[in-house]
């Protein structure tokens, strides 16, 4: 009992004792329920801390806010209502491009509102330990998995009965991925417990470890109990809705057969504990609805079931989506129906615009700026093949003021600036950008193109080439190595296909394309057709693409099946390798797919952020 007791005064005193001079605390002392609550932040007093800051929230049950805080004096102050049945939150503090500013020594800072009795602080604290472990992203803590599962071992040996809680699922997994021998038996003990409790909250850890430990049958099986005892629980839903898209895809039948399974889902499985799941299936066929109408550009239709979409920012993106396909990817690209491009993307800024003016309790305008900026981009390519190239520009220069453009950005900006205000204004900010580091062989040809247009001496131009080239090379080896530790392609063998296993450090000689993917990614999909073309433009040729499966939540079997299904169907001519364990993209830290990367000849990175039109040329670089 004794040692529980410290162990606790431990954990709960923590955001004060491991916060060096830093603080987050209530301003008054009672905490006041069912109302905003004031909260000051003292930052450590060696820290600069920027005039304006965003607190970044994290709070049980999986729920996240951020507020911009007022500068009072030397501290900062911000106002937050909470759930009545919150016990505590984390924090971290962030600029106003989401960059981390404090958060508390890697701890982030921990706020309990709360007095506890002894039992209850030990469930505080195992919602703790389960917060930062899924939270620890969005916080900006950087925790190595060794130092999360021993924490969680440490509180499991003095609080053993607490094992039968979710929580203790999320450890497991943790430990299977750094130990599975060790992990094994006990997820299996833990399986039995959590089918014999029933509900369907354990019956889907169950099924995940099931499918983690790879038991098909015990998986399929599991699942099967899940949909007769909870027919309308997310299994249920998911069975409905797979078999459909299977019916759907071998039989190709139209719009009226996807009405008529929005209406049978409404009808059958829809209810209030899944409330967040019905709103996704429903928004994933109205996306298949608005599809079909977007393409017989029945606008009148459109306009109708995108009232029924409700998730704003992603009806937006569809919008945007829609219209950047018939404007090209490229400003090569050859452009459809200009008119009725304008519409859709003059109709995905609608859309967020409105949705921004609408903001949630906690959100901020900035938590769109990536939805708002992509459907700048598209607008601008649309303006600039209108040719009203002022307006491309202006339209660029408001997603300047967001973020920084990127590369692919860069490489069109430079192309309307030229055409809207000539060649000597594009020179100079080609020569800035080039200068600075950015490697783009489209924006230095565009240069080369320039100097000679403005007679300008050729060793002008290569002189201004070769520092950059200079500066490109030497930026990438630092920016490789820090991110991967080397600049160096990191090793790995993974089975492709045909069953065969395939290792990076055996292709040295080549130039090797990674792409990762996976068969539900929809922007993996629209850039295929460019990829086959880049495996054919390279076919005979000193150049190896490897397409990286990974991500399909599925057990290893399953996964080959739908990958191979996908690919055959779709005729690709890919070398598709699996990553079933997702050990390579953790190597490579693929945050998101589809991501790209170029090793070449001699095994070392060229890059790993580019836009399609830059690949070829980068690869021409590394073949010569």
């Amino acid at each position: 009992m004794k040692k529980i007791l410290l162990f606790l005064i431990g954990v709960l005193t923590c955001s004060f004792v491991f916060s060096q001079d830093g603080k987050l605390y209530l301003k008054n002392s009672k905490f006041k329920s069912g109302r905003e609550n004031t909260y000051v932040y003292e930052p450590p007093k060696e820290l600069l801390v920027p005039e304006k800051v965003i607190v970044q929230i994290a709070y049980v049950p999986s729920k996240n806010m951020k507020f911009i805080m007022d500068k009072v004096g030397d501290k900062y102050e911000f106002n937050m209502k909470l759930p009545d049945s919150t016990a505590f939150f984390m924090a971290s503090v962030l600029d106003k491009k989401m960059k981390l500013v404090d958060n508390n020594n890697n701890k982030a800072y921990t706020v309990f509102l709360k007095s506890k009795s002894s039992k209850n602080k030990q469930e505080i604290e195992l919602s703790r330990l389960g917060l930062v472990s899924k939270s620890a992203q969005l916080l900006k803590m950087d925790i190595p998995a060794e130092k999360m599962i021993s924490d969680y071992e440490a509180f499991f040996n003095l609080n053993p009965k607490l094992k039968s809680n979710e929580t203790y699922t999320r450890y497991l997994f943790l430990l299977h991925n750094s130990d599975p021998k060790k992990a094994e038996p006990l997820l299996l003990e833990c399986v039995e417990k959590l089918i014999k409790k029933g509900d369907e909250s354990s019956f889907e850890d169950a099924i995940s470890i099931y499918s983690r430990l790879k038991m098909k049958e015990k998986y399929k099986e599991t699942k099967e109990l899940a949909i007769v005892k909870y027919p309308k629980g997310m299994h249920a839903k998911e069975k409905f809705g797979d078999a459909f898209s299977e019916k759907w895809e071998k039989e190709g039948f139209g719009v009226e057969a996807l009405i008529k399974f929005v209406e049978d889902y409404k009808k059958n499985y829809t209810n209030e504990a899944n409330k967040d799941l019905d709103e996704r299936m429903l928004n994933s066929a109205y996306v298949q609805i608005l599809n079909h109408y977007a393409r017989v550009s029945d606008t009148t239709k459109l306009e109708a079931y995108s009232k029924l979409h409700t998730n704003k920012a992603e009806l937006s993106n569809f919008y945007n989506n829609v219209a950047r396909n018939l404007v090209g990817k490229e400003l090569s690209s050859e452009s459809k129906n200009l008119d009725y491009a304008t519409y859709l993307s003059r109709k995905s800024i609608d859309i967020i615009n409105e949705r921004i003016k609408n903001l949630k309790y906690g959100e901020l305008e900035s938590d769109f700026d990536n939805y708002k900026t992509n459907n700048l981009a598209t607008y601008a390519q649309i303006k600039f093949k209108l040719g009203k190239n002022n307006e491309a520009v202006d339209l660029m220069n408001q997603i300047a003021e967001k973020r920084d453009l990127y590369p692919a950005e860069k490489e069109k900006y430079a192309v309307y600036l030229e055409k809207s205000q000539g060649s000597e204004v594009a020179k100079n900010y080609l020569e800035k950008e080039l200068i600075a580091g950015l490697g783009s062989k489209v924006m230095m040809k565009q240069l080369e193109e320039i100097y000679k247009k403005l007679n300008i001496p050729e060793n002008e131009f290569v002189k201004i080439k070769r520092e950059a080239v200079k500066l490109v090379s030497e930026k990438s080896k630092i920016d490789f190595t820090k991110k991967y530790g080397d600049f160096k392609g990191i090793d790995f063998a993974l089975t492709n296909l045909e069953g065969k296993k395939v290792q990076l450090s055996e292709l040295k000689g080549k130039v090797v394309v990674l792409d990762f993917w996976a068969t539900w990614c929809g922007p993996c999909r629209v850039s295929f057709p460019y990829m086959q073309k880049m495996v054919e433009k390279y076919k005979g040729k000193p150049v190896e693409f490897l397409f990286i499966n990974t991500g399909e939540n599925s057990i290893p079997t399953e996964t080959v099946q739908i990958a191979s299904k996908f690919i055959t169907e779709k005729k690709y001519d890919f070398n598709v390798l699996f990553d079933f364990e997702k050990e390579v993209s953790k190597k490579y830290q693929i945050k998101g797919i589809p991501t790209k990367i170029i090793i070449g000849k001699e095994g070392n990175i060229v890059s790993d952020s580019f836009s399609d039109g830059n690949m070829d040329l980068l690869i021409d670089e590394q073949i010569k």
